[in-house]
């Protein structure tokens, strides 16, 4: 320790020695665990305790959490960016990747840590903490969140209010909004994103805005386009709500056959085009809805499936907003407009 330590600085603020021992006392700390950083300072502290009439704290120093390259990970230094992330996550990683546990565990939360852990499987190394594991931690412990109804209903709640924020001067249907959308979204996508606020990154835009397809471009492709798309509420609705993949590539192949006159490469080819979208937000398709609906969507639906007054739905689709496929076709309104006679 070195000599004549300074306590009490000359505009007559307190150095941290003589302040954590004053507000340990008043806050009636008995037990303090701490980084093993403070272990030269201990002996300090037990004297101000003393010279101040007040019986110490039992004190215990834990191993430090370093950096990959052997640093001391330090909030100073903006090493980890913890920034919207569930406080069971970065609680799971720390008691994962440090010891006092019997075995390191994923998916621990309150109070799992807490009956668990136990002091004398403190180790005296310290631990390496990656960073880029907590992702993986993050995903498990918000399927966590999802899988309680109670905490999928808050979940809805702040994806509505990210959607607003991240979307609202570009929404063409606010109905995008409703808080049925909200938890198919969260529903689908558990397990492939870390956080609730990936749900509306750019490379999630399609799941709330409408592809830039122009009727131009589908008109380029095929004179047919409405006839093709009104042959698409049959697929859907003739699969009784359970699509397969086998039964859309059925009846994907079949489509042509229906449609006198247009060719089967023309009919792929606009699926093809309205999809694009979807595709750049989802390589895989079939991970993100579990069966192909997004790919059934992709053909293009849109005039078929709106008539009469603006804002009117038809049966079909009204039926279909509640289907596994209902977002799908929700993509392909951005021809509405160019399509003469409907809103």
């Amino acid at each position: 320790m070195e000599g004549d330590p300074v306590i009490l600085k000359s505009d007559g603020f307190p150095t941290y020695h003589l302040a954590c021992v004053v507000i340990d006392h008043h806050m009636g700390i008995r037990r303090l665990l701490r980084g093993s950083e403070w272990l030269v300072s201990t002996s300090k502290h037990l004297l101000l305790h003393q010279a101040l009439g007040w019986q110490p704290p039992r004190f215990a120093h834990l191993p430090l959490f370093l950096n990959r390259d052997g640093s001391k990970l330090s909030k100073r230094h903006g090493d980890i960016c913890c920034r919207r992330l569930p406080a069971d996550a970065l609680l799971d990683i720390i008691t994962n990747c440090g010891s006092g546990f019997a075995e390191n565990q994923m998916g621990r939360t309150l109070p799992e840590p807490i009956t668990q852990f136990n002091l004398t499987r403190i180790t005296c190394h310290s631990a390496l903490l990656d960073p880029e594991k907590l992702p993986e931690f993050n995903r498990l412990h918000l399927r966590q969140l999802v899988s309680d109804e109670t905490q999928r209903r808050q979940l809805v709640g702040k994806l509505q209010a990210l959607a607003e924020e991240a979307f609202g001067s570009q929404l063409q249907d606010r109905r995008v909004l409703d808080a049925a959308y909200a938890e198919r979204i969260i529903l689908l996508r558990q397990g492939h994103i870390c956080r609730l606020q990936d749900s509306v990154s750019p490379a999630h835009s399609c799941l709330w805005t409408r592809p830039a397809v122009g009727r131009a471009q589908l008109g380029a492709i095929s004179e047919r386009v409405d006839v093709i798309a009104k042959h698409v509420p049959g697929l859907l609705e003739g699969s009784g709500g359970n699509l397969t993949q086998d039964m859309l590539n059925g009846e994907l192949k079949k489509l042509p056959e229906s449609l006198e006159g247009t060719k089967h490469s023309n009919a792929m080819k606009l699926q093809r085009k309205c999809g694009n979208k979807y595709r750049r937000c989802f390589p895989d398709g079939e991970k993100v809805c579990g069966t192909a609906e997004v790919a059934v969507g992709t053909i293009v639906a849109g005039p078929a499936l709106r008539q009469g007054q603006q804002g009117a739905w038809t049966p079909s689709e009204a039926r279909g907003r509640n289907q596994e496929w209902a977002q799908s076709l929700r993509v392909h309104r951005c021809i509405y407009g160019a399509t003469p006679g409907m809103p």
